[in-house]
Formats: C-alpha cells, structure tokens, sequence
C-alpha cells in the first residue's frame, strides 16, 4: 500500500465565494433603522387596540357609525405605515425616501384620526 498524503484544507476551501457586486449598485445603509420602524408601528399598534378593546362586544365597526369608520380608517393608515416599516430599512436612494414621505404622511393621518376620534 502506497502512502497517500492527508488532505489538508484552506481557507479559501471553508469559505463561501463571495458574490461579485455591481460597483454603482447604491450601498443599503438603512438596515440598522429597522428596530426604530417597528418600534413606531408597536406604538400604534397598543393605541389601536386599546381602542378596538373598548368597543362592546358583538358588535362591528360598520355598527359604530362614525367612530367605526375612523377606526377602520385608523386600522388602513396602520397598515401603511406597517408596509413602510417593513421596506425601509432595504431600500436605497430615492426609493428610500419615497417610503419615508409614505411613513411619515401614514403617521400623520393616524395622529389626526386618533384625535378625531377622541373628540367625536
């Protein structure tokens, strides 16, 4: 029997080859404000139930009157800001501050909204 040498790995073996990366593609540098984006949904979140939790129960939005169609209102806005918060911290130049003006207009309404709702 012949002696066969051991096979000894290199680094390079271990690691993963890198994926080359278009040099104007913009650089995602976003990506650490996703706490803060889902931090000011979670916000929102706790005020829209505690005003869904006031509502007796069996009864629907739509049965509210006025008060059922901010909610429902309020509840559209959310979602916005819930879709925003989600891309923002992936998106890049002007796409990124599209979803900012979207997130910031959707916060607004639901600022409004929820005063509206308190007065009526």
């Amino acid at each position: 029997m012949a002696h066969e040498p051991a096979l000894t790995k290199t680094a390079s073996d271990s690691a993963p080859a890198a994926i080359p990366k278009n040099p104007t593609y913009p650089k995602r540098n976003h990506t650490t404000e996703a706490a803060r984006w889902m931090g000011l949904l979670t916000e929102w979140d706790f005020k829209i139930q505690a005003l869904l939790n006031t509502i007796p129960a069996g009864k629907e939005l739509g049965e509210l009157g006025e008060k059922g169609r901010i909610l429902a209102q309020m509840i559209g806005s959310r979602d916005q800001i819930r879709d925003s918060a989600k891309r923002l911290p992936r998106e890049v130049t002007h796409l990124y501050h599209e979803d900012f003006e979207r997130l910031e207009f959707a916060v607004k309404a639901l600022s409004r909204l929820f005063q509206k709702y308190q007065s009526a």
